[in-house]
């Protein structure tokens, strides 16, 4: 053999460590675009998956928005709070079942006669900020808020869990919000509100909540995640 070839063995040797690379970087590509690639129950832009949401074929009439004063629509003129522009821009009638000030605790309380109570089809629960805000337990705020979807689950209906907004620990939760995405098969919206508190040009003059500019990109981007749900039974106008 002559010098400086390398022996079979070694030829081999070397082709099967190369296979191995090759194999585990193969792997990694798998992995990396699987991990990057966002399950329909998360992605607040793409299509929710039929398989996914629960309760997709809901006989209910009623599209409700359950939430407190980002809900009702406090910072806005009459008439462009984001349930009324929601409604506008699907076709459909939107209720609007949100309440300045409100707590997980208090929308519990409330939840047959301003939800269940009137015949839902698909619920966008918006609720949490206050209760941060007024510094009570994270564990009963989540609490609530399960306790809220498994009942608006029960009664048939679809839900939509807006995260509340950005600076209100929005991130450190997300934890939190994956249980009950998972554990009830929910539409999530992370950051319904990003880049809106930061904007002056979006905010009211109480410097807390949206201006009617504000409230349209709410509405726009909550639509992108509600169309596909409520288009199932054709009710849609888009």
């Amino acid at each position: 053999m002559e010098a400086g070839l390398p022996k079979t063995c070694d030829v081999i040797k070397i082709s099967a460590e190369r296979r191995l690379r090759f194999s585990l970087l193969s792997l990694s590509l798998i992995g990396f675009c699987l991990f990057k690639s966002p399950s329909p129950i998360y992605s607040s832009h793409s299509n929710p998956s039929a398989l996914a949401i629960a309760n997709l074929a809901s006989r209910g009439t009623s599209i409700i928005c359950l939430g407190d004063s980002l809900t009702q629509g406090v910072g806005a003129s009459a008439g462009h709070d984001y349930p009324t522009l929601l409604s506008k821009e699907l076709g459909v009638p939107v209720l609007n079942a949100g309440v300045d000030g409100d707590e997980t605790i208090d929308a519990l309380k409330r939840l047959d006669a301003d939800v269940l109570a009137k015949d839902p089809r698909l619920v966008i629960v918006a609720l949490g900020a206050n209760d941060f805000l007024n510094k009570q337990p994270l564990k009963k705020a989540f609490e609530n808020l399960d306790e809220v979807v498994r009942r608006i689950e029960a009664r048939g209906a679809m839900v939509v869990v807006v995260g509340i907004p950005p600076g209100y620990l929005g991130d450190v939760l997300q934890k939190d919000y994956d249980r009950i995405i998972q554990k009830y098969h929910v539409a999530f919206i992370p950051k319904v509100l990003e880049g809106i508190l930061t904007n002056p040009r979006l905010k009211s003059n109480d410097n807390l909540h949206p201006n009617d500019e504000g409230y349209a990109l709410i509405a726009k981007r909550i639509r992108q995640t509600v169309i596909p749900l409520i288009k199932q039974g054709g009710t849609c106008n888009d």
